[in-house]
């Protein structure tokens, strides 16, 4: 038997983790800029290093979209 749910509170939860995942975003592009800003001005050997941070989290950010608009328990 197929459970019914209440249409506010689904729309809230969806509402709730798409203000969880622009935040995400926000401190992403901020931290990330900072990191990039640090990497270029105090490497002297053109070492690179900011790549790796940005990937991990890049993959992070990539699996909170996922789960918060694709793979949704509430996707109708």
């Amino acid at each position: 038997m197929a459970k019914t749910l209440d249409p506010y509170i689904v729309d809230k939860e969806r509402a709730t983790a798409g203000v969880g995942l622009v935040a995400h975003l926000f401190f992403f592009l901020l931290i990330n800029s900072l990191l990039c800003y640090i990497c270029l001005t105090s490497t002297g050997s053109f070492q690179y290093w900011i790549v790796f941070p940005v990937i991990g989290w890049g993959i992070g950010l990539y699996l909170h979209a996922r789960s918060t608009y694709f793979f949704s328990y509430y996707k109708q």
